[in-house]
């Protein structure tokens, strides 16, 4: 399995992905970190599926703290404080 360090299709390094992601609009955002958990788990079972139980686990946990980041900036960050100040 090919484990790359950077994202094939785009230019910037990761320090400037960390902050692009950032500069994100906070339910865009949320749903990026649902896809990441999303993506998580998927690792997770494959993991588990080839017995590394331990990785699994921990790829696991790593997933539902993404959740938790998806709902706290879908429904605190941008549902309670930001989405009145934005002209749709």
């Amino acid at each position: 399995m090919k484990h790359p360090t950077r994202v094939e299709k785009y230019l910037g390094d990761s320090k400037e992905l960390a902050r692009d992601e950032g500069r994100m609009r906070y339910d865009f955002l949320a749903t990026h970190y649902g896809y990441k958990a999303d993506d998580f788990i998927k690792q997770a079972e494959a993991d588990r599926e080839r017995g590394n139980i331990q990785l699994a686990k921990q790829l696991e946990l790593i997933a539902q703290e993404l959740y938790k980041i998806k709902y706290r900036l879908k429904n605190t960050i941008w549902e309670k404080i930001c989405k009145k100040h934005i002209n749709h």
